[in-house]
């Protein structure tokens, strides 16, 4: 794949690490969002111009509906005809910060807070709350996601920091 990418993610002060490689275009990273300042990191190399999607993934027990419907419940739900949701959920508010690193240099290119983030997805054990799109272009990032708040109903949510490459047509 066109992507090299070294993970980090720092959580409180324990500051426990997470290394992987990214070789399917996707990133997915543990992110305690439930307290106050904790980070997900990643350094990403970049060698074609590509659009990312950047999501918070909440993971629930499989086959377990009652875990489900309560990460469900927190997260908001459900839509009539007009696509907007029956309720928006908990506020989750995220700070997604994107550096360009030059020469050693980092700058940034973006930077947004996120607050109450759209359900867009679900699988078989998690659903997707979508932060934002960027378009990057070819060079090397630093992207850190940092949770803002402390939020005790996600303690027990297993959560994590998500990123996918739209695939080319």
């Amino acid at each position: 794949m066109n992507l090299k990418a070294l993970i980090i993610a720092g959580l409180s002060t324990l500051q426990p690490c997470f290394t992987t490689s990214a070789s399917v275009g996707q990133l997915d990273i543990p992110f305690q969002v439930d307290l106050e300042g904790s980070v997900a990191q990643a350094e990403l190399e970049v060698v074609a111009q590509r659009l990312y999607s950047f999501y918070l993934r909440f993971r629930f027990r499989k086959d377990d509906t009652q875990d489900r419907d309560r990460v469900m419940r927190l997260l908001g739900f459900g839509s009539i005809g007009s696509g907007k949701p029956l309720s928006d959920g908990i506020s989750i508010p995220v700070l997604l910060s994107i550096d360009r690193i030059e020469n050693g240099n980092k700058i940034l290119i973006y930077q947004k807070m996120s607050t109450f983030q759209q359900l867009e997805s679900w699988d078989a054990d998690s659903f997707s709350k979508v932060i934002d799109r960027i378009v990057l272009d070819p060079g090397k990032y630093e992207i850190i996601a940092k949770s803002l708040k402390n939020n005790r109903n996600l303690e027990d949510v297993d959560a994590r920091f998500n990123a996918h490459i739209r695939p080319t047509k």
